[in-house]
Order: C-alpha cells, then structure tokens, then sequence
C-alpha cells in the first residue's frame, strides 16, 4: 500500500484524463485515473470492486478549490506492473516487455484481477522468451501456478545443455544468481526441475512442475500421535492439567505448584517457578517479570492466582521439556526425528542448556535412517547445527538416488536455496573425494617407481595398472554420482590386496605390494579429512 505520507504524483498519458471517474492508486504513490466503463468489462474483480461504495477521499486539487470527485483505490501493485497491465486494457500504444523480470509482476497482476485477454498475452510473452531466458520463464511459471510457463521454460533449458553433460549435473549451476536467489522458488520445485533435466524422454513427459503428488504421511494421524505423546510426557511431571483427569496431582511429597504453562493449544502445564528458573534464564527472567507486574498491580490482601506462562513450540515438545526438567532421565527422550527436531528447538528458544545437549545428541542418533528428511526439519525449526548433521549425513546417499526420492510434503514449505545448497556441498565432497583418489593414484606410481627409466617388474606393473582401475571406476562413478561421497571408495583396493596376498606378490614385488596396503589403511582417513574440510556454513531458513 502506499506510504501514507507520501505526496501522490499523477501517471502519464493516457490515464490522467479528465473523463476518468476513478483514481487507482499504486503503492509507490502514483495515481492512474481510469474508467470505470472500461475496467470493468476487462476485470470481473474490477467490476465487483466498483460496485461496492467508494469512500471520497480529498484530493490533491482540494487545496485549489476544486472538490473531490473520484474515489481513491489503494492498490498493492507498484507503477511499473500497473501502466503496462492498464495500457493492455486500453487502446493505446503497449509496453515492450522482453523479459520474465519484466513480465511476472504485470502477468501476476493480471491474474490477480481475473483479465482474461491480458492473461493471455502476457503468457505468451512468457512463453515466447524461454529460449532467452528459460530459468528465468521457469521460475514466473512456478511463482505464479502456470504449468505451461514453467514446463517451456524447462524445457528450453534442457535444450541449452548437453546430455552429456545434464547426466552430469547435481545442481543447476549459477542458478542463484539467475534468479535472484530463488525468491519465490520452493525446494520441490527446483527438485522437479533437476527430476525432469535427468529424466529420460518418456518419464520426463509426466514430470509436473507446479503441482505434483507427494509421500503420503503414516496410517495413523499426526494429532492421535500428539495427544499420546503429550499424555506420556505430562504423566512424568508432578501435576497435569484437567485433560487428563486420570493422573492423581499433587503427587506426594512435591510441594504444591507455582506456575501454569500453557501451550499454544491451550494445554495447560502446572509446574514449579523455581525448577524453570534453574534450567532457563529465558523463563527465569519472564517469572521475574511477571511477579513484579503482580507485586505492583496487585492489592496485599488480596488472593493470589497462580500466575501463567504462554510458551511457545509445539505442545508436544512443551510437555516433553517439562518432563525432562523434572526427570532428566534419557528414557524420555524421543525417538522419532520429528519429535526430536520439536523438543530441540523447544529447548533452544528457552536455553535448556541440559535438554538442548541431550536432544542434539539424540538427533545425531537419528538423522542417518533419513537424513534428507532431518535437512529439511532442522531447516524449518531454524536450527542450523542440526541442519549441518543431517547435510552430513546425506553424504551416505549418492547423487543420483537424491534425485529420486518422493518428493517430501515440508520441501514445499522451504525456500529452493535450501536443497541447492545441501546439493553444491554434495558435489563440493565429490570433488574432494575425486582429488584425494587422484592424488593416490600419483603417489601410488611416483613411490613405486612408476615412468623412471629403470624397468618395472612384471608383477609389479599389472599390480600398478590395478590399482590405478579401480581409483579411476571410482572417480568416474563420482562424477556419475553413481556414488556416495562417503561410499566406502577404497573397499576394491583391499579386494585387490586379498588377491594380490594370495598369488604372493609380496614375495614377487614387495615395494608395490607394501605400497598397496599402506594405501588400504590410509586413504580412508585422508577421504574423511578431505570431506571434514567442505564448509557446509549458510543460514537456515526463517
């Protein structure tokens, strides 16, 4: 909406005609005066608005003595989308859009206010400009819902690369910069967009970028697993609230309590001021707080209410900290990584020291049975060491089976950075694997004395041409993405040293054989330093 100390300035020609019985005004402050007559037949929304009453609003002209005589609409588009969606409606001369940038919040607009001929147009410019632009038609295509937009733009894009070289692309490079970050771009459609770039002819007919089925969630509902969890969690404080009626509080010997919690559902927690203040500062301070307003406010004599603390997190995750304040036994920890990711960040806003220990070391725990999942948790709850875990974690995988899981419901929720990312620290590994392979193989041929003038032994040059095979399959397998960064690379070498024991090359070539298993027994540990050394450092998102 306009700022509303911003002086309006008025739109050129033609909508600053004395016959307009109407004034659109932008959020930038300037002010199209229209027809009514004319809008009305190209915008059924239009029409609808205008038949509603229209407040008068002064006009600038009132300091001249003029009366207003048009009615104002505020309207959230900015000048640069509503001149040329307006010239669209009128018989003058049209704007020249030739860009996805200049065309998406015209066509957004567009379609906000149901005009059927603009709409039209307006996306065939789209279409028209995908093989200037296809990421840029791709991604308007996404943003605003259209199927057609979005499938040319990728498939002007698929066009512009190699195919040998889209088998080889984990990411789309550059993208981010393209796009302007990915604003608007959720996670699954950027991974429906790396789906169709791999996908044979025939598969990639049935990839949908703008709306598409996802995993279905387990049989049992998410609510019936909350309300047994939160029964389970309350049953380990001292006192509960009326909704479960079967737990006898105050338990014996525990004083009676001081403070009600209550969640965001309204479930209320009755607990004891003093524990909260000892494990967080964050409720210590509130408490604080909350008892001197009452000391102020409240006359000496009369009856003290307990007072209330609304907390913030899922009520699961509410009752489940409590609980373990109380009873900091690791039985109560969840099991599951939604859970887990709940109690974690729970336990983070209100600085749990103990619990946030305790939690992350469980998440730790989990994220391998399904560490793409936890990425993509951990980035919803805003917590970025877990997000690190789980990206880890995903090293386990290779690149090509993380481009065919079902897409996850939460990657709609996420922003498209957030998969981009954890796919350049993928590839980032890869490459660090691929050059520790490489340097292997160097060392492996300089320290056997591999390309001197002196003669290499039979035994020791097929043992050298081995060796060299196998890290050579395994760094081609990387650049295939056939492989995890963290697939176990050297396991063909100690297959090989098997063999090489068995046929006694460590009689017939000792130096190349020595070489072979000291090779077995240190390249692990240099694949996982090298991997250690990829910074995996981003915000999560907000």
């Amino acid at each position: 909406m306009p700022h509303k100390y911003t002086s309006p300035s008025d739109a050129p020609h033609p909508f600053n005609q004395p016959s307009a019985d109407i004034t659109l005004r932008t959020s930038n402050a300037v002010d199209f005066h229209v027809h009514t007559a004319v809008l009305s037949i190209v915008s059924p929304v239009f029409a609808t608005m205008f038949q509603l009453p229209q407040p008068q609003q002064p006009h600038r002209e009132e300091a001249t003595g003029t009366p207003p005589t048009r009615p104002i609409i505020e309207v959230a588009e900015d000048s640069r989308s509503l001149d040329p969606l307006l010239r669209l409606c009128y018989p003058v001369k049209k704007a020249e859009l030739r860009t996805p940038k200049e065309i998406q919040p015209v066509l957004e607009a567009a379609i906000k206010y149901d005009m059927e001929w603009p709409t039209e147009i307006l996306t065939k410019a789209a279409l028209d400009c995908a093989s200037s632009y296809p990421l840029g038609v791709w991604a308007t295509g996404c943003r605003l819902g259209l199927e057609s937009v979005a499938r040319r733009g990728a498939e002007a894009y698929v066009e512009s690369v190699q195919e040998d070289e889209r088998k080889k692309l984990l990411y789309i490079p550059r993208i981010t910069s393209i796009l302007d970050e990915m604003q608007g771009i959720s996670a699954s459609h950027y991974y429906r967009l790396l789906n169709f770039l791999h996908s044979a002819k025939g598969v990639a007919d049935t990839v949908l970028f703008v709306h598409a089925p996802r995993a279905n969630g387990t049989p049992r509902s998410q609510a019936a697993l909350d309300e047994s969890s939160k029964r389970e969690a309350s049953e380990c404080l001292p006192f509960a609230d009326d909704a479960f009626p079967s737990i006898a509080y105050p338990a014996e010997e525990v004083p009676s309590s001081d403070v009600i919690c209550r969640c965001p559902d309204g479930m209320e927690l009755r607990a004891h001021q003093s524990i909260l203040s000892v494990f967080s500062p964050v409720l210590k301070r509130r408490i604080a707080a909350i008892n001197a307003a009452r000391e102020n406010n409240q006359p000496s004599d009369s009856p003290r209410a307990i007072p209330v603390l609304e907390l913030r997190g899922r009520p699961i995750a509410v009752c489940a900290l409590l609980a373990i304040c109380y009873h900091p036994e690791t039985e109560l920890l969840p099991y599951g990584i939604n859970r887990c990711i709940d109690l974690l960040a729970a336990a983070t806003v209100y600085k749990v020291r103990h619990v946030i220990d305790l939690a992350f070391a469980r998440w730790k725990s989990l994220v391998d049975c399904d560490p793409l999942s936890s990425y993509f948790l951990a980035h919803r709850r805003g917590l970025a060491a877990a997000a690190a875990v789980a990206a880890s974690g995903t090293l386990a995988i290779s690149g090509v089976s993380m481009q065919q899981i079902s897409v996850l419901r939460i990657m709609d929720e996420l922003p498209a950075w957030t998969y981009h990312v954890l796919l350049e620290y993928h590839d980032a590994c890869s490459h660090a694997v691929s050059e520790q392979l490489d340097d292997a193989k160097t060392e492996f041929a300089i320290a056997s004395g591999f390309g001197g003038k002196t003669p290499s032994p039979r035994e020791a040059n097929c043992l050298y041409k081995s060796v060299s095979r196998r890290l050579n399959e395994q760094q081609e397998a990387l650049k295939e993405r056939t492989v995890a960064p963290k697939a176990d690379h050297v396991a063909g070498l100690r297959n090989l040293a098997d063999v090489a024991t068995d046929i006694q090359y460590h009689k017939l070539c000792p130096v190349t054989y020595n070489l072979l298993t000291r090779l077995t027994e240190t390249l692990p540990q240099r694949i996982e330093d090298a991997i250690g050394k990829v910074k995996f450092d981003i915000e999560v998102a907000t």
